[in-house]
């Protein structure tokens, strides 16, 4: 859990010190294209990896004390990768030249679709398999570090979004070279033939098909915007959404590392340990995800104004809505993610993940012409809703058990840390306006510091306290 809480706080670097730099320089209409070109980048990287991120990590991980039969799954599994990465390429390019969308954007897609094409080589899900924790954490935080040394060295006017958007890709591009020295130390590489690379195939797609229904409704409201509203109005959501990404990666980080756990839990029928385990993580998440959401609701302009600057004050709007999703994107993460697929009942979270990508796309429709970027916020949140409830019914008889044993102890939690924190911050903030204090990073601190010296404590100990009953 520290580890991977470490590569993401070293992922922070861009939303509070990259992107406020950034945003100044290329204007939103240069963050816009940057975004939007990412959104397109993300879908051909969703087909170049075919669900081998996640079904390469069990494949290893079943066979990590055999070496020869490790070394004939990796080399396989990587063949199949390498195969998938330069056909996307392929119809990355093709889809630059043809598409009229996508023509003006062209030379940015090719350069960030290099970061496609490298992803052939990429082997994380085999020392994550072999749980080398330590390893890809050092390697992860040196390049996001001198990636984002890079972005502010070389970004110097508007004009200089192809270097942006190029250094945004450096740091899994130059992970999956790295990896390549590494790789003798755990496994012979070596050709195989197609047999052996074909019945990776089938498992693999299972869990594309998960990873692409998640991925669609994820970037699909960037999408839409972008084509439907412009560079600008993409800009300012974009704005919004790395705020929300960024805490929504650190919340994630940890509760991933429960799988393992929650998988041998069930395996082993340790119902009783198996519940208070999702019990402890439901708190857990809804505390933080309800204490960011408030947070960054309370003080969104100031935020916006210390992460971008005056020209996306439009964002704040479009942000406010969009914080809310951190709390059903918390839940659906550890329901669907850490409980249903150890559970084997994958189809239910790309159920989950459908229902969602349909409801986005329908209000988008609607939502985006008349109300912009908020529009298309308002539709990431009625989705992010709609999947959670999905999650929910398909957990059935561990979901009501969760929340008819501690659903009301959960909401005293929160209702107990949360009135007297907004009230601090709310109270500190005014004041500090009231003395003329001018500053966006001031006037934030002077709100946020208060508000979480009061509700980091008092959760704390109302968590305790909830728990010593079970």
């Amino acid at each position: 859990m520290i580890m991977n809480v470490l590569v993401t706080l070293s992922g922070a670097v861009n939303p509070l010190i990259v992107l406020p730099y950034v945003s100044r320089v290329l204007h939103p209409a240069g963050t816009g294209r940057v975004y939007f070109a990412s959104s397109v980048i993300s879908v051909f990287m969703l087909l170049a990896q075919m669900g081998i991120p996640v079904y390469g990590i069990r494949a290893c991980a079943r066979v990590r004390d055999d070496r020869t039969e490790l070394s004939a799954a990796a080399s396989s599994i990587l063949g199949l990768q390498v195969l998938f990465s330069a056909g996307s390429f392929v119809l990355l390019i093709l889809a630059a030249f043809a598409l009229p969308q996508l023509r003006p954007q062209r030379g940015l897609l090719i350069l960030m679709g290099l970061g496609v094409l490298l992803n052939g080589i990429n082997t994380d899900w085999l020392f994550q398999g072999l749980e080398e924790y330590p390893f890809l954490t050092g390697r992860a935080v040196f390049f996001k570090l001198a990636s984002a040394s890079a972005i502010l060295i070389l970004t110097r006017t508007p004009g200089d979004y192809l270097i942006y958007g190029a250094l945004t890709m450096v740091p899994a591009a130059a992970a999956s070279v790295y990896n390549l020295f590494f790789l003798k130390k755990h496994i012979d590489l070596r050709i195989t033939g197609p047999g052996e690379i074909l019945r990776h195939l089938t498992p693999a797609l299972h869990f594309f098909l998960l990873t692409a229904m998640t991925t669609v409704y994820t970037n699909l409201d960037m999408l839409m915007l972008g084509s439907m509203r412009g560079d600008v109005a993409a800009g300012y959501y974009g704005t919004a959404v790395k705020i929300k990404l960024g805490l929504v990666n650190l919340m994630i980080a940890g509760v991933s590392v429960l799988m393992p756990r929650i998988s041998y839990l069930a395996e082993t029928g340790e119902t009783r340990e198996f519940h208070r385990t999702i019990a402890r993580a439901v708190t857990a998440c809804l505390i933080f995800s309800v204490g960011a959401a408030a947070l960054f609701v309370m003080f969104a302009e100031d935020s916006i104004l210390l992460l971008a600057g005056r020209d996306f004050e439009p964002a704040v709007v479009p942000m406010t809505v969009i914080m809310f999703t951190l709390i059903p994107i918390g839940l659906s993460q550890i329901l669907g993610m850490e409980v249903l697929i150890p559970l084997g009942r994958e189809k239910q979270v790309l159920l989950a993940a459908a229902a969602g990508a349909v409801v986005d796309m329908s209000l988008n429709i609607f939502l985006i012409p008349a109300m912009g970027a908020t529009g298309a916020a308002v539709s990431t949140l009625a989705s992010e809703v709609v999947v959670m409830l999905v999650i929910m019914w398909g957990i059935k008889k561990e979901g009501l058990e969760l929340v008819g044993q501690r659903g009301a102890g959960i909401l005293q939690v929160i209702a107990c840390s949360l009135l007297p924190a907004a009230l601090a911050g709310l109270l500190c903030h005014r004041i500090a306006a009231g003395l003329g204090v001018t500053g966006s990073l001031f006037l934030f601190t002077s709100g946020a510091l208060p508000f979480l010296l009061v509700y980091g404590p008092i959760s704390h100990c109302t968590y305790r306290k909830l728990f010593a009953k079970f």
